[in-house]
């Protein structure tokens, strides 16, 4: 299945007209990644990394990209990313 879609995204796919599903998924796993790595970087306060994961490069990309539904506890930075992450990684485990 292909869909005629133009596509922008900082995680190398810039130049895409058509996007199928699987590159969909394909990124989606690249963001799935660099949120894990975000979380894991002890040098980084949860407001830092909040700041990177709620951004146009990751999630305003993904929610482009797919439908992710998630509770946003709206508590704190650690619970709202974790939320986000945990939601993210659930829809990967799902379709791959």
């Amino acid at each position: 299945m292909c869909v005629k879609v133009l596509a922008t995204s900082p995680y190398n796919f810039k130049n895409m007209v058509y996007i199928t599903l699987q590159d969909k998924i394909n990124e989606i796993k690249i963001i799935n990644r660099d949120v894990k790595q975000i979380i894991d970087n002890d040098g980084l306060e949860w407001s830092e990394k909040y700041n990177m994961i709620f951004s146009s490069n990751i999630s305003l990309r993904v929610f482009e990209l797919i439908n992710l539904d998630y509770y946003d506890p709206d508590t704190s930075y650690e619970e709202d990313i974790m939320a986000f992450a945990y939601a993210l990684n659930e829809w990967v485990n799902r379709v791959s």
